[in-house]
C-alpha cells in the first residue's frame, strides 16, 4: 500500500493497480457518487 501525500499526487493509473477487487465496485460507486455532485457531468466523469 502506498501513502498519499497531496503535495505530489500518485497518477490515477498507479492507484489503480493497488485496488482490491472486493473493493472495486464499492469505490466506482462513490467516485461516481462525487463526480455527480454538482450535476454536471463532464467527459472526464463520464
Amino acid at each position: 500500500m502506498r501513502l498519499l501525500c497531496m503535495d505530489a499526487p500518485l497518477l490515477l493509473e498507479f492507484l489503480l493497480k493497488d485496488i482490491k477487487p472486493e473493493y472495486a465496485l464499492s469505490l466506482f460507486a462513490q467516485c461516481q457518487k462525487f463526480a455527480m455532485l454538482d450535476g454536471i457531468m463532464t467527459p472526464e466523469e463520464v
